[in-house]
């Protein structure tokens, strides 16, 4: 007898947001092998393995381990404090920076790490001092000009910050990024006019920038008219074609509602900055970057995501994020189901499983196993458009079932994983190993696993 479980793509989001605490990464970072034992050059070739593999855990974790073995190895040090920014570790990158400052004063991405922290602790002057000690090169230049301005609106001098945009000398791109930091830092101070006048600059500037068209919109719809905001947002459509933010930010203006302001505070703007120029270097052939530009890049988007302040993430990254996290959840509730469902009479069974199933998940136990992949989801859907049965209470009155709201995509057998994918018994805590797979194309899942009681 087999127990499966299916879930739509609604009930995965959900599950996400219930679920956060789970800590995927630690329990990840568990699988990996103890290097306590290895050699140094074993140790050093392992992360050099892991980081071409980008499995950023394990490159952490071989690193760790040669910098215990190593302290003072330079080149060991920086790359673990890499590997540390590119896995979104902030935390344990500050104290390596602080380490590869004393070793190179003007260490530009050691300086841009510091300069962050302290801009999220509001140490506005030291922000600046570690920003100023780190420009060299274009890009360089530019990003720690625009962070410093951003912490001169925290200090309650937005006109120094802009002053300080405008005297910046660089490429013709640089108007871009110049243009929508003074107006967004502007807008942020309560200067309405100028704020419109650099935001319209730098939406005309790269009309296919969504960061620069939601600006002006936003400033539009708060101080011009819904009229104007909405014309930018259509012009934008045309350029790109159904994109979400433009189509909501449409949606908003013609219900009647304003735009609140992009970017509030001096954390927020060096987020944007962060993120900004990252992805302008992430739309360049990788083969065409420098190796300084590749760790800049993979370096801004690290530390962006580490503040916890970059407003817009590739629904690419968003959807593997999310099918981790749920993925998580959905094997340790199936597991939980098992062992109770082991543990419970036969004649109970079904009552349990009713009262697991949600709105968009079905549980049910079958005599056989599951089959082929595609047969299956087909299966799955049929479970999971079927209205869904209510808890009868003895003594109150039979409810009707709710009418599910789901939908099975139009070609099942082509929509999810071709075949089975095959995990350990570890994967679940369970004494036998169970199949999964994804069921559509978005976060859906099923997963199938042996009951012991028949």
């Amino acid at each position: 007898m087999k127990i499966s479980l299916s879930r739509s793509p609604l009930a995965l989001t959900a599950a996400l947001c219930a679920s956060l605490t789970l800590a995927l990464p630690q329990g990840a970072r568990a699988d990996y092998p103890p290097v306590t034992d290895t050699t140094v050059s074993g140790s050093y070739l392992a992360a050099r393995v892991a980081t071409a593999e980008r499995d950023t855990d394990a490159a952490v974790a071989y690193l760790r381990a040669l910098l215990k073995m190593d302290p003072r190895n330079e080149e060991i040090l920086e790359r673990a404090f890499f590997a540390m920014l590119v896995d979104g570790d902030l935390d344990n990158a500050v104290p390596l920076a602080e380490r590869l400052v004393k070793l190179d004063r003007s260490h530009r991405i050691a300086r841009l790490v510091l300069a962050a922290r302290a801009i999220k602790k509001n140490e506005y002057q030291r922000a600046r001092t570690n920003l100023s000690l780190s420009v060299r090169g274009p890009i360089g230049d530019l990003t720690a000009t625009l962070i410093a301005a951003w912490t001169m609106l925290g200090s309650g001098n937005s006109k120094a910050g802009v002053e300080m945009i405008d005297r910046l000398q660089g490429p013709d791109w640089y108007s871009a990024f110049k243009d929508l930091n003074a107006g967004l830092i502007l807008d942020a101070a309560g200067q309405k006019k100028e704020a419109g006048k650099r935001l319209e600059a730098a939406m005309k500037f790269d009309p296919a920038s969504v960061r620069a068209v939601d600006a002006y919109g936003r400033w539009a719809s708060r101080n011009a008219n819904a009229a104007t905001a909405i014309e930018a947002y259509e012009a934008f459509l045309k350029v790109v074609p159904r994109h979400p933010l433009a189509q909501a930010a449409i949606a908003d203006l013609k219900a009647g509602k304003s735009l609140p302001v992009l970017i509030k505070t001096p954390q927020e703007g060096a987020a944007e900055v962060l993120y900004g120029l990252g992805a302008a270097l992430a739309r360049m052939p990788v083969w065409s970057w420098s190796l300084a530009a590749q760790f800049i890049c993979f370096t801004l988007l690290a530390v962006a995501v580490s503040l916890a302040m970059v407003f817009m993430i590739s629904w690419d990254e968003h959807g593997q994020a999310m099918r981790k996290v749920a993925k998580a959840e959905m094997i340790s509730r199936c597991a939980s189901l098992v062992r109770v469902l082991e543990a419970t009479p036969p004649g109970l069974q079904d009552d349990i499983l009713t009262a697991s199933n949600t709105s968009a998940s079905r549980y049910w136990v079958s005599d056989h196993g599951p089959g082929n992949a595609a047969e299956w989801r087909a299966n799955a859907w049929s479970h999971l458009t079927q209205p869904l049965a209510r808890a009868q209470l003895p003594g109150h009155p039979n409810l009707p079932a709710l009418e599910s709201r789901l939908e099975a995509p139009r070609n099942i057998a082509e929509a999810g994983s071709p075949d089975w994918i095959e995990m350990p018994a570890y994967a679940a805590s369970l004494d036998r190993a169970l199949k999964f797979q994804y069921l559509d194309d978005s976060t859906g899942m099923g997963i199938s696993v042996p009951l012991r009681n028949g």
